[in-house]
């Protein structure tokens, strides 16, 4: 769920791409971008933007597929 959402309780144009963002990551990545034993542990990332970046799972990606996730999983600063 993007940080909006969470926050605000409503669906914005960002939120949509936060979306994308997710699941490219776990496309390219094989993992999810937010990771975290509990529910509001990972809800914390999420909130604060942390999505973690290990090389091991971004060897294979470019550099340019790494910017492409990174800038969907941007929270704007309009929404939040």
């Amino acid at each position: 769920m993007a940080p909006e959402i969470m926050k605000k309780g409503k669906s914005t144009p960002s939120s949509d791409m936060w979306g994308v963002g997710v699941i490219s990551y776990a496309l390219l990545a094989g993992h999810l971008p937010f990771e975290g034993d509990t529910p509001e542990m990972i809800k914390r990332l999420i909130l604060k933007g942390e999505a973690r970046y290990p090389p091991s799972w971004w060897r294979s990606v470019s550099a340019l597929g790494v910017a492409f996730v990174k800038a969907l999983l941007e929270q704007d600063a309009d929404y939040i």
